[in-house]
């Protein structure tokens, strides 16, 4: 089954690759995106139909009859002339202005921008309509292919031209390792500020969702009142959007907003948060007006990033969090020093976990990354130091098993070869310098073969012979 979806997305990126309109990735991308939307729209519908019947109530539907997926999009309803007519003048103005309830103005919110332009052969875009439409979105194996599509879609945007502001599709492994650590439970307000393409967001909403003898009054709170996504780019956003509905996740508060557009010194209490999962961007570019809104001001997004947090979360509330090396590391800027130090005197950074630096080769990026965890306002004490290490790379992607140990021995912050726990006053020395500095690492001794030896012994005795012979011919 999933070679069949993977086959029939290639499929449409190839008929869309042949289209005169579309003129690269982000086109592919946002066609596909568009269009799956609005077919796993449909399929909430129908669910929602389904649950009214049984319930004896009237369902409150997202759109209007006639522009419901299975409404226009395949059938001998319109000719391949007629959609295409409809989908430009009736479907995408309608889908634009649409703001009544919730779900209607996030629906217009991604239809102000997406999609900026139509395929050119209506032929064609009847084509892709009828592939989508075979996707059985409701079948939990093509939903899964079809979230990596969405997922992998950055990376591809990425490595195009890095036009998704610096961000990348982070590692599903990795996600589910930082949900573990970190914890989340039913009932705190759980954030991911650079959503992207919503992999944390689903991902923890599967994590809380399958917990035991969860009742129904539980889910209600999780599906409506638990999700908090904000992204700023319009592909992005779309994605994650979709990424969590295809997760059964569409009561999340979906905001698309510039994260650091906020001024951080006045976040008010009622939308401080339990909990921050995410990756923010990096190196993503920033406006310089922006930089008002932090006390220590920067163009390095990921410092900007744990700013913002450490004043968005509540007194008690626990972040995990992709940094790079070089937030840990560096000293000589003094906004990386101040954030450091707030850091680690005002809140306690309980965990860096040090990756190595293939982990994120396979999704766009080659940069070294480390996970740091931490909890606002109980001072630093100790850090819990663990360094992975492996090999990864695009045919050898990072897996769940990675974490295994680290995991089993962050439960009791045990030392070993590759973990360590550093003092905070041994921080403090370093000038809150946080970089991984494995102490106990057992350096490997290799022993060559006892031939190679032999062989090499004999050729350094002829080359000694030879000295030997030079001298005795001059003396």
């Amino acid at each position: 089954m999933s070679t069949n979806i993977s086959t029939k997305l290639k499929t449409i990126e190839n008929k869309l690759r042949r289209d005169a309109n579309m003129s690269g990735q982000i086109d592919y991308n946002e066609q596909i995106a568009w269009m799956l939307f609005l077919k796993a729209l449909d399929i909430l519908e129908q669910k929602q139909i389904t649950e009214a019947k049984l319930s004896d109530k009237n369902p409150e539907l997202i759109f209007d009859k006639e522009y419901r997926w299975s409404s226009w999009a395949v059938g001998d309803k319109y000719t391949s002339e007629e959609r295409y007519d409809f989908v430009k003048n009736k479907l995408l103005p309608y889908l634009r202005h649409i703001n009544d309830t919730p779900i209607r103005r996030l629906i217009a919110q991604i239809f102000e921008e997406i999609p900026t332009k139509l395929m050119k052969s209506p032929y064609g875009m009847s084509e892709v309509l009828e592939l989508i439409d075979s996707i059985d979105l409701s079948n939990p194996e093509d939903t899964h292919i079809v979230s990596q599509f969405y997922e992998s879609a950055l990376q591809k945007m990425g490595s195009a031209g890095r036009q998704v502001g610096g961000e990348f599709y982070t590692p599903r492994p990795v996600i589910r390792f930082i949900i573990k650590i970190i914890k989340p439970k039913i009932g705190e307000k759980i954030l991911d500020p650079f959503m992207g393409s919503g992999g944390f967001l689903a991902e923890t909403f599967q994590y809380l969702k399958n917990q035991e003898n969860l009742t129904a009054k539980e889910y209600e709170i999780l599906q409506n009142q638990t999700f908090i996504g904000q992204e700023l780019k319009p592909i992005p956003f779309l994605l994650g959007v979709m990424n969590c509905i295809l997760h059964e996740l569409y009561g999340a508060e979906f905001i698309r907003e510039n994260t650091f557009s906020k001024n951080i010194r006045a976040i008010p209490p009622k939308e401080r948060v339990d909990v921050v999962l995410t990756n923010p961007p990096f190196g993503a570019e920033i406006e310089p007006t922006l930089l008002e809104n932090f006390p220590y001001p920067t163009r390095s997004t990921q410092v900007l990033a744990v700013q913002y947090i450490l004043r968005r979360l509540k007194p008690g509330g626990r972040c995990g969090m992709v940094v790079d090396e070089g937030f840990l590391s560096r000293v000589n800027e003094k906004a990386f020093l101040n954030t450091k130090k707030e850091l680690v005197e005002e809140n306690n950074l309980f965990g860096v976990v040090s990756l190595p630096q293939g982990v994120f080769t396979g999704v766009g990026t080659g940069v070294k990354t480390n996970l740091i965890f931490f909890e606002k306002g109980k001072p630093t004490k100790e850090i819990w130091y663990y360094e992975l290490v492996g090999k990864f790379t695009k045919t050898k992607p990072i897996k769940d098993s990675d974490f295994e140990d680290a995991l089993k021995k962050f439960q009791t912050r045990a030392i070993s070869e590759n973990s360590w726990i550093e003092k905070k006053e041994e921080i403090i020395k370093r000038n809150y310098d946080l970089s991984a500095r494995n102490p106990n690492r057992v350096k490997s001794v290799i022993y060559r073969k006892p031939e190679e030896l032999v062989k090499e012994v004999l050729k350094k005795e002829k080359k000694i012979e030879e000295i030997l012979r030079k001298i005795k011919n001059i003396l």
